[in-house]
């Protein structure tokens, strides 16, 4: 399918031009993140398009498929991917929509189908939640920050140029660590890794903050991610080494307490369909679930 302005596989110098019109998507879903479309763009074959006033996302595999646009032009390059559909005889694949954006769509458009895919559904917080941890419903969080705190004696660090090179560590640790125990057959966890690294060397262009904590001088959990919308933060990045799996929820609790403070929302993004990974997810009590919903327009 073309389009009028071309796509073509994002670069770190299209951040300037792509991040203020991503910020106006019509969903606070991750993909929407130019860090996260950074991160896994060769892993689902990403390509983006944008002109001044209208970004759009594609990802490829066998049946190519579309982030909503966004942007003030976002109506009309979604008019132009259907007419471009239309011409080649293909139906257009469509995500990125609220439910009341998908009324609208059924509207305007032959909607043949809209599809929930709960394993890719994104999990959002209040920051002020998760900074206090407060009530019965965090109790066994806060007892897992009380069990670190009296093992080890922990500091919490922003991220910064002293101590880049300390995450970059921590991450092939915890790489390493993860293949030996479960492998890495689908190479997933070697990309995230070399994307890892990638994004912190280019993290003034992409607006990546983070944080980590330090034991006995040691950084032994990280956490990475990027402003979304105005009002809310994606969490892209949160690592913890053996044996201090206690430090994920210290780690958790301290960004959001010290980081994330000029925002009212974090998204975690998704479980894949991981049930430890859902557990854990659910445990942090979110405020909404970022559905993720495929709309085909006939």
């Amino acid at each position: 399918m073309n389009f009028t302005v071309p796509f073509h596989t994002p670069t770190f110098e299209d951040a300037a031009r792509c991040i203020p019109l991503l910020k106006q998507a019509p969903s606070r879903c991750c993909e929407y993140s130019f860090a996260n479309i950074m991160m896994w763009r060769a892993y689902f074959d990403t390509q983006i398009a944008y002109t001044d006033d209208a970004a759009v996302v594609r990802f490829g595999g066998d049946t190519p498929h579309f982030l909503a646009p966004c942007g003030t032009g976002a109506l009309r390059v979604l008019r132009e991917l259907h007419d471009e559909a239309v011409a080649h005889g293909e139906p257009l694949y469509v995500f990125g929509y609220e439910d009341e954006d998908i009324q609208t769509l059924c509207e305007t458009y032959t909607v043949t189908s809209c599809t929930e895919y709960r394993d890719e559904f994104d999990y959002l917080y209040r920051v002020e939640e998760l900074a206090a941890l407060a009530g019965r419903k965090f109790h066994a969080k806060r007892n897992h920050i009380a069990a670190f705190s009296k093992e080890y004696a922990w500091q919490y660090e922003e991220l910064n140029d002293r101590n880049l090179t300390d995450v970059l560590q921590t991450a092939d640790a915890w790489y390493e660590q993860r293949a030996a125990v479960y492998g890495d057959p689908d190479g997933a966890l070697a990309e995230e890794n070399r994307a890892i690294h990638e994004l912190l060397q280019h993290r003034c262009a992409i607006e990546l903050i983070g944080g980590l904590i330090r034991v006995d001088g040691r950084a032994v959990a990280f956490t990475l991610g990027s402003p979304l919308t105005a009002d809310t933060f994606d969490t892209l990045v949160e690592k913890a080494l053996s044996p201090y799996d206690k430090a994920y929820a210290v780690i958790n609790r301290e960004f959001a307490r010290v980081s994330l403070q000029g925002y009212t929302y974090v998204n975690r993004e998704n479980d894949v369909g991981v049930e430890g990974l859902r557990r854990a997810k659910l445990s942090y009590h979110p405020t909404a679930l970022v559905k993720k919903i495929m709309c085909v327009i006939g």
